[in-house]
């Protein structure tokens, strides 16, 4: 991931060429793209989301209702415990931790100053903390007011929250596909770009086989947070991309064009 867009390659487009020069003379603050309006998409994003996750969470596993899907979690959660040892329990441990909450901030971190670093500009960087960020406000309120009961056999770990739907720590793993996103439309050697889509679609099924063989979730529960890690990574690159988009359709417009149509709105806007 440290390597530029290649701007010999003939696959890169002129726009983008040109852009990604500007970027690197551009101070980091003029490239922020955050206002008022996608703060404001993101809240109504936030709240239908959750107001989605909860109801489908509270219809199908609310006031401990019975039904064939949760039959069959039950007896996938009681078929794994049988297959315990302590092999698998020291694998899935480390498989659980690579989406612990201490490990996903650190990875965001990191990779938001290496994306900082690399591209000089925030746009790459919002995009794996923004659907990390959203990702994790959706999960807790809608687990807060689903209150599913973890599955009745032994755990192996503790966790500060006691409902079940959807898994977190399978959400946040789904997101991690936005670093392979973001990357893979900067990153010219093709290697880096195939080896971190086969981490970031890899992880998820570690991460949620984990958390089921450790009695920490049903397997409804797994699916249920990878559906809302991907579709906090989509909706973060609907709100955040057109205004990119904008950004860069400014940058590429020369001074002397912006200032007659900046001129050219006040006149329109006078008369």
């Amino acid at each position: 991931m440290a390597h530029r867009l290649d701007l010999d390659d003939p696959a890169v487009s002129d726009k983008d060429r040109t852009t990604d020069v500007n970027d690197r003379h551009t101070p980091l603050r003029r490239t922020w793209i955050v206002g008022w309006h996608e703060l404001g998409q993101l809240a109504v994003a936030y709240v239908a989301m959750t107001a989605v996750f909860a109801v489908v969470g509270w219809v199908a596993f609310g006031d401990d209702r019975r039904w064939w899907l949760v039959d069959v979690d039950d007896r996938v959660a009681r078929w794994l415990t049988d297959q315990r040892t302590d092999p698998l329990d020291t694998a899935t441990l480390i498989g659980s931790w690579m989406s612990e909450t201490v490990t996903k901030i650190a990875v965001t971190a990191v990779v938001v100053l290496i994306l900082l670093r690399w591209l000089h500009r925030w746009y790459e960087a919002l995009v794996v903390a923004v659907a990390l960020i959203l990702e994790a406000m959706v999960f807790i309120t809608s687990t807060y007011i689903v209150g599913r009961p973890r599955p009745s056999v032994p755990p192996l770990d503790e966790s500060p929250v006691d409902s079940s739907f959807p898994s977190g720590h399978v959400a946040a793993a789904v997101c991690y596909a936005a670093i392979a996103i973001v990357a893979g439309r900067n990153c010219a050697r093709r290697w880096v770009v195939v080896t971190l889509w086969t981490v970031a679609v890899v992880t998820p099924f570690i991460v949620g086989v984990s958390r089921m063989y450790r009695g920490m979730h049903f397997m409804s529960d797994v699916v249920a947070g990878m559906i809302l890690g991907v579709v906090s990574v989509l909706v973060t690159l609907l709100i955040l991309t057109p205004a990119e988009r904008a950004r860069r359709a400014s940058t590429l417009t020369p001074p002397g064009e912006r200032a007659e149509t900046e001129l050219d709105s006040v006149h329109g806007g006078i008369s």
